[in-house]
């Protein structure tokens, strides 16, 4: 602390009377080491505000920007085990201390007597003097007022709130108070917090690990959910500055959403808040580090949200959104680190634990209101975005040797690169030590805009995008249009059948789309198609069933309607060009009439072919019903004595009436007709599937 205060005290007197403010989070010893760094910079002339008892990490960024501070001093160790106690610092802006001032305090250590080169004076002295101030429950509804403002739908919460439960864990720190506080302000009403976690305590006795990242420490929330039957668990860490969740899956169990997949779930969702709530700036920016997932990348860039890297670390995150706001470049909606870290909004410039909660609990309901999990939601991302996985591997070298072993193996990687990792080919090779970037197949090297940290990147081979030049000129293709997540859309026109089938005949094939032993074979076409419409929200789910019923019922035959209708084309045009005569009564004419009219006048029997197959009817029943209605002997009751018939001469049909067994039939020409087979074939869906509940189908 007298290193820190003397780099304060060197800005100048203006520096001093700023001051520092100080917090501390729930381990041992912290609230006497937070009172020592005050008597310290007291003692140096610098005015001192530090909270009257624990509070968030974020509450100490914001305090630091709203009193307009010199710097902020953090007594935590953050997430690490209980042995451990740590130490801080913040600089004007509310963020971690940059690297220049880091460099300045570490000099100036160099210097200090640790006997004789520290001043302090005493706490309650100080406080007379007025050189140290306590912050408390004012500086607590002034931070809540600006989280409880990053509120995009309170309508969705309020829509699920009798159903939607949420279990919280502070794993026994900072979170116990402002979290709960934010989510029922939020509109939760069923919030159960884990009543053994809710004690402030620095041992952390239910847990070995108080560490949102390690599931197992989650066991007591899982026990609560299932007791009272949630599906979204919440878990701040000891100072409150990261966040994990846990949802219920498909098999009814419990599993950690990485960081990465947090980010990118939350990031994607308040892309569409944003906008749906009118808050969007004109030049959205999301951050993230070289080793955060690159999906965000994609969720971001195909949204028209520019996207930036940093390094690992929330100073650097901090540091970009001031330089992208600061110069009208951009305005920064969120920043998040795969470590569970996540900053919003413009109040703090450090990892947030209160307002991620917030937004995640908004987020989680949002979906709920949808009837979608964030199991489910995760899914559909993947689906639109494409697939990815991550995997970290820790490497532990303890001691002096340790770091010897860590130096050579990072001068090998860079003296020696591998040309394949796991039989993979090295498609780049980045080094951020000098900012450089190679293309190993060409071996041509760039500069990157990031340089200054011992970090290599080896990219693979295997995540190149498809060739599309290439696929456009594969025969048969008629073009490749670029979708979503790294797809493309093959259009093969009139090919579809004919590779679906060719598809379909491969060797590996053979069991696709039947049910395995255990039933869980790959899925039918049907259900692949139920699965989707049942993701599709926000659509009636009649309607679209309605028109996948009518375009079912004809896409099967667009192909002889077309051919028909080519026909058609073709004969009026060599009339015009009096290539032919335009002579109805000449047999060739008469013969190619046929051909194209025999097409429309069988066309309800086509149609409901297809439309009874579609609704799992029996097609031939579908077909012979519409075929009887259209024989000579069924048409000729028309004629018959006792039928009564109107014509219309406008459209220039006859509609009759006949008498059977003394009841009235409608009776009429159905060769052309569309709506009628497929009314027809909806009947007989309700009359067969019914017959086959009364009468066993054996």
């Amino acid at each position: 602390t007298q290193g820190f205060a003397e780099v304060i005290a060197a800005e100048g007197e203006d520096a001093k009377e700023r001051g520092v403010a100080i917090w501390m989070d729930c381990r041992v010893n912290s609230t006497v080491f937070a009172r020592a760094a005050a008597e310290v910079c007291a003692a140096n002339g610098i005015r001192v505000r530090i909270f009257e008892s624990l509070r968030p990490t974020p509450e100490l960024s914001f305090a630091v920007r709203y009193y307009g501070c010199q710097a902020g001093i953090n007594v935590t160790a953050s997430h690490n085990p209980k042995e451990y106690n740590g130490y801080k610092i913040y600089w004007a802006d509310g963020a971690q201390l940059p690297p220049q001032h880091a460099a300045a305090i570490a000099a100036r250590l160099e210097k200090i007597d640790i006997f004789t080169g520290v001043k302090r004076v005493d706490f309650d002295e100080a406080m007379k003097r007025g050189m140290i101030s306590l912050l408390g429950e004012e500086t607590d509804k002034m931070f809540m007022a600006n989280v409880m403002a990053m509120v995009n739908d309170r309508t969705s919460v309020a829509q699920v709130a009798d159903t939607f439960k949420v279990v919280f864990t502070p794993f026994h720190g900072c979170g116990w108070k402002l979290v709960p506080e934010a989510l029922r302000g939020l509109g939760v009403k069923k919030l159960y917090c884990v009543e053994q976690q809710m004690v402030l305590d620095g041992t952390f006795p239910t847990v070995e690990s108080p560490n949102p990242e390690n599931p197992e420490g989650f066991y007591l929330a899982i026990e609560l959910a299932d007791k009272v039957g949630a599906d979204f668990i919440l878990g701040t860490d000891p100072d409150s500055d990261r966040v994990g969740i846990m949802v219920r899956g498909a098999d009814g169990k419990f599993f950690p959403v990485t960081g990465n997949q947090t980010g990118v779930l939350l990031l994607d969702y308040l892309i569409g808040a944003m906008r749906r709530s009118g808050k969007m700036p004109e030049k959205p920016y999301f951050l993230k580090t070289i080793v955060t997932t690159e999906m965000a990348r994609r969720v971001a860039e195909s949204n028209g949200v520019a996207c930036c890297d940093t390094f690992t670390g929330f100073k650097f995150m901090a540091e970009k959104k001031n330089e992208l706001e600061s110069s009208g470049e951009g305005h920064v909606i969120m920043s998040y680190e795969e470590s569970y870290g996540y900053m919003l909004g413009d109040y703090v410039r450090d990892k947030d634990a209160v307002t991620a909660s917030l937004l995640l609990t908004e987020m989680t309901a949002w979906y709920a209101a949808q009837g979608m999990t964030l199991c489910d939601a995760l899914q559909a991302l993947y689906e639109k975005y494409g697939w990815y996985g991550e995997k970290t591997h820790n490497l532990v070298m303890p001691g002096l040797d340790g770091l010897e072993k860590m130096a050579a193996l990072m001068q090998s990687l860079r003296s020696a690169p591998p040309a394949e990792i796991a039989g993979v080919a090295v498609a780049v090779r980045k080094d951020y030590q000098d900012g450089s970037s190679v293309d190993c197949k060409t071996g041509k090297a760039g500069k990157m805009e990031l340089a200054g940290s011992n970090v290599l990147r080896f990219e693979l081979a295997d995540a190149s995008k498809v060739d599309q030049n290439a696929l456009e000129h594969m025969k048969g293709v008629l073009g490749a249009v670029p979708q979503s997540g790294d797809r493309f859309q093959v259009v093969i026109g009139g090919g579809v059948a004919t590779v679906y089938e060719n598809i379909m005949h491969l060797p590996e094939m053979a069991n696709a789309g039947a049910a395995s032993a255990s039933g869980e074979g790959q899925k039918s076409n049907a259900d692949v198609k139920a699965e989707a419409r049942s993701k599709a929200r926000g659509k009636v789910a009649w309607l679209d069933s309605f028109f996948e019923y009518l375009a079912d019922s004809f896409r099967p035959i667009l192909g002889v309607l077309l051919g028909a209708s080519i026909i058609i084309a073709l004969v009026n045009l060599l009339i015009s060009l009096n290539v032919i005569p335009n002579d109805e009564a000449s047999a060739g004419w008469v013969f190619v009439k046929a051909i194209w009219k025999g097409v429309f006048y069988f066309l309800p029997i086509m149609v409901a072919y297809n439309a009874a197959k579609k609704l799992k009817v029996d097609p031939w029943l579908g077909g012979a019903i519409m075929a009887i209605l259209m024989t000579p002997q069924f048409t000729s009751l028309m004629d018959a004595k006792t039928t009564t018939c109107v014509e219309n001469a406008a459209l220039g049909t006859k509609s009759c009436t006949a008498n059977i067994f003394g009841i009235p039939m409608a009776l009429s020409d159905y060769s052309g007709n569309v709506f009628v087979p497929l009314l027809m074939a909806a009947v007989l869906a309700l009359v067969y599937h019914g017959l086959k509940k009364i009468i066993p189908e054996s």
